[in-house]
């Protein structure tokens, strides 16, 4: 669960878009008022199970949204990383207290995991690439 919001941020840090950072953020901020609104409609363990495809699908927007972004910002050097606003603040903050809430349903954490796995598993090896990478071109 903490690993994701690390992520989310991590997505608003990096967000850009299909033709500019501000479009990627703008898609950030959509999938996750989307998964927001989501997860505030689960309210039991049942619920869980039954929208869980659905997040995974989410979740892995998300990841695809990230890795878009970031593959973007990395191939023109010039580019300014664009700061968090108040508002990707408050859509971070909002998926945080929801996840937090869902969590806490008896035998949801581990649920809501699994519906993370995929997209945390792209994302790693993503960074991964990344980091072998920059340490290819500093030898």
């Amino acid at each position: 669960m903490v690993r994701f919001l690390g992520i989310i941020l991590l997505l608003f840090l990096t967000s850009c878009g299909p033709q500019s950072l501000e479009d990627y953020r703008r898609e950030g901020r959509e999938s996750v008022r989307a998964l927001t609104n989501e997860l505030r409609q689960i309210q039991t363990r049942q619920d869980l199970v039954a929208a869980a495809p659905l997040l995974k699908k989410q979740f892995n927007r998300i990841v695809d949204l990230m890795i878009a972004a970031r593959e973007t910002y990395e191939s023109h050097p010039g580019m300014d990383s664009m700061g968090l606003s108040e508002e990707d603040h408050e859509y971070s903050n909002q998926l945080r207290v929801e996840i937090e809430r869902i969590s806490r349903i008896e035998g949801a954490e581990k649920l809501l995991a699994k519906c993370q796995e995929e997209a945390l598993n792209r994302l790693h090896v993503h960074q991964q690439r990344i980091l072998k990478a920059k340490n290819t071109r500093h030898r």
